[in-house]
C-alpha cells in the first residue's frame, strides 16, 4: 500500500466527548450501512463505532472517521469511500490539523452542552425560534 499525503486525503471527523470500551464486531446478519461499526444494538437503537484519540488545546478528545475520499484509505479504515468528499478540500467546511506522534490536533472543537431548541412557525416552517444542540468554534 502507497503512503496516502494528508494534504491530498478528505476524511469525515466528528468529534465526540464520550469514552468507554469497545465490544465484539457487529454479527453479520444485522444490517449495517456504516462498514466500520462495531456493535448495532437494534433493541436500543444504538451504534458502536471506533473511536480514536485526539488533542485540542492539550485536552483529550475522541473522534470517528466514517468517510474517506480514498478509496485505498476507506478499505484500510473499514469506512465508506466517498471520492466527491476531495471536493471540501481548501473550503471552510475543513478544518485543519496537524498531526503530531501519531495524534490528530484539531484546531477547533465542539460544545456539545447546548439544548438543541426548534419550535414550529405558523405553518410549521420557518420555525419561530432554533437554537442548534452543538455549537462549533469558528475556527478555520
Amino acid at each position: 500500500m502507497r503512503h496516502i499525503p494528508n494534504r491530498l486525503l478528505a476524511l469525515t471527523l466528528s468529534v465526540v466527548f464520550v469514552g468507554g470500551g469497545l465490544s465484539k464486531p457487529a454479527a453479520a446478519d444485522t444490517e449495517i450501512f456504516l462498514p466500520s461499526a462495531i456493535k448495532l444494538d437494534q433493541k436500543a437503537k444504538t451504534v458502536t463505532l471506533p473511536l480514536f484519540r485526539g488533542s485540542h488545546n492539550g485536552d483529550t478528545v475522541w473522534y470517528i472517521v466514517t468517510e474517506s475520499s480514498n478509496r485505498d484509505d476507506a478499505e484500510r479504515r473499514g469506512v465508506i469511500w466517498a471520492p466527491k468528499l476531495a471536493n471540501a478540500l481548501g473550503t471552510v467546511a475543513v478544518q485543519r490539523v496537524r498531526r503530531d506522534n501519531g495524534v490528530v490536533n484539531f484546531s477547533g472543537t465542539v460544545d456539545f452542552a447546548p439544548t438543541r431548541v426548534v419550535v414550529p412557525g405558523p405553518t410549521g416552517f420557518p420555525p419561530n425560534r432554533a437554537a442548534p444542540g452543538a455549537v462549533g468554534d469558528s475556527v478555520y
